[in-house]
């Protein structure tokens, strides 16, 4: 007796799912280049102030430009 083969909606490709995820998984090249400015913008903060709190707002602001990827940022 001849196995029928299972439907096909029940083996979902990975990247269909990560595609229709609200939270696609960022590529390795974008997280390392947003790190990059987001190091080099927190350096030239300090260079530009000593104020703390100016410093603390400016990074806070660009850990969530970082997370969110500046979607609602602006």
């Amino acid at each position: 007796m001849q196995k029928s083969e299972p439907p096909l909606h029940k083996f979902v490709p990975i990247d269909v799912v990560s595609i229709r995820s609200p939270h696609p998984v960022p590529d390795p090249s974008t997280v390392a280049a947003r790190r990059q400015a987001q190091w080099c913008i927190t350096r030239e903060i300090r260079g530009a102030t000593r104020d703390a709190p100016v410093v603390e707002a400016m990074q806070r602001r660009l850990e969530f430009v970082a997370v969110d990827g500046g979607a609602r940022a602006r």
